[in-house]
């Protein structure tokens, strides 16, 4: 008797040990880009449409999304409620391939590619914000389809900002460390259901210069923004800050056209104009207008 007992509670330790396991086995809930099942549906970004900025030197039309981008943030939703996520950096192996174990049927897919310093949130598919609000160069691919357990999908992803850039003409000064952009009219957090901005911003960044641009010319910074609709304006203030955060010369730009996938340049001396602190400057029927449309952006070039 006494051994049948001893052989009834190993079996009964013996379940109760492969009961723990299996549990174990259904994963923490952390985010995941890839998944071993033979179930898995794939998700693969093959195609980058506008993957550069002009036929200058802002980039190659080979250029991969490794390239273009630091890191990839994804959500899948079915019926409104967020069913996989996941994130990826451009060191991953399998960058820009995504797996996820879901069941069949009808999905919205919202892949964001940009080159933030934190995840993207995906809230839904007509909503996503970025750390600190910050705008980077951003691609997204928004898919509405019906998933099968094993089928592969091939996306192509778009550009979703617009960028403005400041070319100085004039040497800059020696006591500059920071250009601070301060500029309103498009947005920070993204609708990749429409591919627009989605609320109205108030967005700032700062651009350091380094102490070989001291005393130079033709100096660019750029700034990125979500245009609410295909052409917007923006209304940009643009303030030269000392080390210590003192302005040495303030100016303020209005009616700055943008566009998705459109470079809006302006080509000014901005620190060789005279009494300019405070001063607004609008475009004029002077300006020089320029379009590239060989390559992967156009550029609009505003001279003053």
């Amino acid at each position: 008797m006494r051994w049948r007992s001893l052989l009834c509670v190993s079996c009964l330790l013996f379940v109760l040990s492969a009961c723990e396991q299996a549990n174990n086995s259904e994963g923490s809930g952390e985010e995941s880009s890839q998944t071993t099942s033979s179930n898995a549906v794939t998700f693969r970004i093959n195609g980058i449409e506008k993957s550069i900025y002009d036929n200058d030197n802002e980039g190659d039309v080979n250029a991969t999304l490794a390239q273009l981008t630091t890191r990839i943030d994804y959500a899948i939703f079915r019926s409104g409620s967020k069913i996989a996520k996941g994130s990826q950096t451009n060191d991953a192996t399998n960058y820009g391939t995504i797996s996820a174990e879901i069941d069949d049927g009808a999905v919205i897919v919202v892949i964001i590619a940009h080159n933030g310093l934190g995840k993207a949130t995906i809230n839904s598919a007509e909503e996503v914000k970025f750390a600190s609000n910050k705008t980077t160069d951003t691609f997204y691919a928004l898919l509405e389809t019906n998933v099968t357990k094993g089928g592969t999908y091939n996306l192509t992803v778009k550009r979703a900002v617009a960028m403005y850039r400041l070319v100085v003409t004039d040497a800059l000064p020696s006591n500059l460390a920071q250009m601070k952009f301060y500029y309103t009219g498009g947005s920070s957090t993204f609708n990749p259901t429409t591919g627009y901005g989605c609320v109205n911003s108030r967005q700032t960044e700062l651009r350091d210069v380094a102490e070989s641009q001291i005393g130079t010319t033709y100096n660019a910074f750029s700034i990125f923004t979500f245009p609410h609709q295909e052409t917007d304006e923006l209304k940009i203030k643009i303030t030269a800050l000392n080390a210590g955060g003192a302005t040495i010369i303030e100016r303020t730009f209005d009616g700055i056209t943008v566009k998705r996938n459109v470079i809006t340049q302006q080509v000014c001396a901005f620190f060789s104009t005279g009494e300019t602190y405070g001063d607004t400057t609008s475009p004029t029927d002077g300006s020089s207008f320029s379009f590239i449309t060989n390559a992967d952006w156009s550029l609009i070039d505003h001279a003053y």
